[in-house]
């Protein structure tokens, strides 16, 4: 092998492996963490997953009745002063009934059916949610899906808890870096991960009808994910 031929062997090989470790290099000089910021808030809206369900032989009939009480139920709900624009219907459901089976062998009869209507109700006073709940159920309500307790405007709280976020991994970098001996280089990627929903308080007819309901705080979290540039 001539002399130029062998340099320019060696030359490629040399750049070869320079482009094959610059990744790796580039991606040791990076800290990755996570951040977290919580605000907790007195809720100012509640959820209400208020309905019916009817069973009947015949499907008129069970429509009908699920018809007529759900009717009810809504009256009961506008007569408290809650908006036509804060209730919307959010399921039904109309499902027959199998009559049971001696044997897998028989073929399946349907024995009645069953309607369900359920709609959301959006009381813009929490102190109200107690009262709803029980006006609904004594107006024929039988399924409380559940209470949800949020706040109507969620911009202040996030932005707050979004500040703390980018805060706390701020923070974490910087106590990585300080415990490998190198100093914390610039910011070069922020994202948001997901902020917190309200939680569900209650289920079930029995648990939310003639009770007080409390809606105490929730809490807002947002969760960011920030990569610093470490500088040696």
């Amino acid at each position: 092998m001539n002399t130029t031929l062998a340099g320019v062997l060696v030359a490629g090989v040399l750049v070869a492996s320079g482009c094959a470790g610059s990744p790796l290099a580039t991606q040791s000089d990076i800290v990755t963490v996570n951040g977290q910021g919580s605000v907790n808030i007195t809720p100012d809206t509640a959820l209400a997953q208020v309905g019916v369900e009817a069973r009947a032989p015949q499907l008129n009939d069970a429509l009908s009745d699920a018809t007529q009480r759900m009717t009810q139920v809504l009256e009961s709900v506008r007569a408290l002063g809650i908006d036509g624009k804060d209730i919307s219907t959010s399921r039904i459901a109309i499902e027959p009934i199998a009559a049971p089976r001696r044997n897998e062998s028989d073929p399946v009869r349907i024995d009645g059916y069953r309607v369900g209507n359920t709609a959301q109700v959006r009381i813009r006073d929490v102190r109200m949610a107690g009262r709803v709940l029980d006006a609904v159920v004594r107006a024929g309500a039988n399924t409380i899906g559940g209470l949800t307790f949020t706040v109507n405007d969620r911009t202040a709280v996030e932005a707050q808890a979004r500040a703390l976020a980018v805060r706390d991994a701020a923070t974490k970098a910087r106590q990585l870096a300080e415990a490998a001996g190198v100093r914390l280089g610039p910011l070069v990627s922020l994202t948001e991960q997901g902020t917190g929903r309200p939680f569900p308080v209650a289920r079930g007819v029995s648990a939310m009808a003639s009770m007080p309901v409390e809606p105490g705080e929730v809490e807002v979290t947002v969760t960011v994910e920030a990569r610093y540039r470490l500088d040696r």
